[in-house]
């Protein structure tokens, strides 16, 4: 089943042949929703923001979001539901109103655009790039739907049947990047990238994605993607990493001709706790959409980075206190805390993702049972954990 009716999708083409190009239009002057409320998409590093950059298909020099978030990696950003879960689980999605300004800037920042002012079926296809933490992207596309008058970004997710939810696995995917080679020598470092293509695009239109199981379909085809030309870098904090990614946060460095077809760059040594991103944008449409759609990086060696330490485990007026403590957090996401091979947490206890801090931990003396040995573990962004020394209780 199509969006629209066949007279309806001729009256369209009518529509589109006559009326002016989506780029002559100004901000929505009435709400034009991108959601994904119900599904989430998963496997995606999100212990800080996650990066993303949303515009129209082949006008997304003039209408798109213009550097105002629009990723929920929890739920307490703007109408983020409880399909995110916390930040550092792995679990995005999307929440944009094409009407709305951000308000936190001074003067108020508002979207490029309006993808569909007369709010017509297969006009204005929408299309998001996602950057994870760890620089792994991924592009989902969806078309305008009548039925949200606007933009319903559920629908390119697929059934996952281990879990039986509807989700995007976006890592482990490729950057479209690798790195051939690095040199230092002097305060310079050298890296050799060889593009290798474009990030995964997912679209209402798979045979697999929700849209087609449930009969929707859609009304413009999923667009084509390829690599952008150029290579971009960003010297800049480990963590957290950056979020704005149009070409003009970025440098367009030069670059000499590498090993296996790569390309090189060079720059100054990043300083501690310093990382080199190196990215690339993404043609959708046969358009540069101008915003980096994945990265990789190299990043100077800190001192003392992800270190975490169980200070005491005591037992006192019917209730165990488990304090730990951090040392320059840079990719911790979360703790548990274990009486033996018992986890005592429901959830990851939430960290504060940067800089030292001090945890206390506490609960009933009973959920010990007969366990008397405690160990603090920290989950970190990458996928793997550390454990503090163990204590025994007395």
């Amino acid at each position: 089943m199509r969006r629209a009716s066949g007279l309806l999708s001729v009256g369209i083409a009518l529509f589109a042949a006559t009326a002016l190009a989506p780029r002559a239009y100004a901000i929505c002057q009435v709400s034009q929703p991108v959601i994904c409320q119900s599904t989430h998409y998963s496997d995606c590093p999100d212990a800080f923001p996650v990066a993303g950059f949303l515009g129209v298909v082949g006008f997304a020099d003039t209408i798109n979001s213009n550097g105002i978030g629009f990723m929920c990696i929890d739920t307490t950003g703007f109408e983020c539901s409880l399909e995110e879960g916390t930040a550092g689980d792995g679990r995005v999605s999307i929440e944009f109103d094409w009407s709305n300004r951000d308000f936190s800037t001074d003067p108020p920042t508002s979207p490029l655009g309006c993808p569909n002012p007369e709010g017509l079926p297969g006009i204005g296809r929408n299309f998001a790039q996602i950057v994870c933490n760890d620089g792994v992207g991924a592009i989902i596309t969806a078309d305008y739907w009548i039925g949200l008058a606007g933009y319903d970004f559920n629908f390119p997710t697929r059934l996952d049947l281990g879990t039986g939810i509807y989700t995007l696995h976006l890592s482990p995917a490729p950057t479209g990047l690798s790195l051939v080679s690095s040199a230092s020598s002097g305060g310079i470092d050298t890296l050799c990238i060889a593009q290798t293509g474009p990030v995964p695009v997912y679209s209402d239109c798979d045979p697999e994605s929700l849209a087609f199981q449930a009969g929707v379909g859609c009304d413009t085809p999923t667009p084509a993607v390829a690599q952008g030309a150029s290579l971009y870098l960003l010297i800049g904090p480990a963590s957290p990493p950056p979020t704005d990614l149009r070409v003009a946060a970025w440098s367009l460095p030069s670059t000499t001709p590498g090993p296996e077809g790569s390309r090189c760059i060079s720059f100054p040594t990043p300083a501690a706790d310093e990382c080199a991103r190196v990215g690339s944008t993404a043609v959708v449409g046969g358009q540069d959409t101008g915003a980096v759609a994945s990265w990789i990086s190299t990043c100077a060696v800190p001192v003392a980075t992800d270190r975490i330490k169980l200070d005491s485990a005591t037992l006192s007026r019917g209730k165990l206190d488990v304090v730990f403590s951090t040392e320059n957090e840079t990719l911790i996401t979360g703790f548990n805390v274990y009486a033996d091979a018992t986890k005592l947490n429901a959830a990851p206890i939430p960290a504060k993702g940067n800089g030292s801090n001090t945890y206390l931990f506490e609960i009933g003396r009973g959920a010990l049972k007969s366990s008397r040995i405690i160990v603090v573990e920290a989950l970190k962004s990458d996928g793997t954990a550390v454990r503090t020394d163990p204590i025994n209780l007395k």
